[in-house]
């Protein structure tokens, strides 16, 4: 894979389950907050069903990975081991 700008980086599995889990949690939240009110927009809901079934789908094979036991020091600890291999942000 390759990026055409510097900034762009890919994520790792332990940033993609954490931004997941969040928006998984906020449908959640904003689902529960909706029932009981009346004239909701039908499109809408089925396009956030499509997502949401996309990051239930994706969190629950992301739970079944290590990355769930990874956390910001572990992370750390591994980019500055790694660091002497003087890799490309991809690799």
């Amino acid at each position: 894979m390759d990026f055409q700008r510097d900034s762009i980086r890919p994520l790792s599995n332990y940033e993609t389950y954490l931004v997941v889990k969040q928006l998984h949690e906020t449908n959640n939240e904003r689902e529960n907050g909706k029932r009981g009110k009346k004239g909701q927009n039908r499109t809408l809901e089925h396009c956030n069903f499509g997502l949401n079934t996309v990051t239930y789908e994706t969190l629950k094979y992301l739970e079944q990975t290590p990355c769930i036991e990874q956390n910001p020091t572990i992370l750390r600890q591994f980019y500055a081991e790694v660091k002497k291999f003087d890799l490309k942000k991809v690799e």
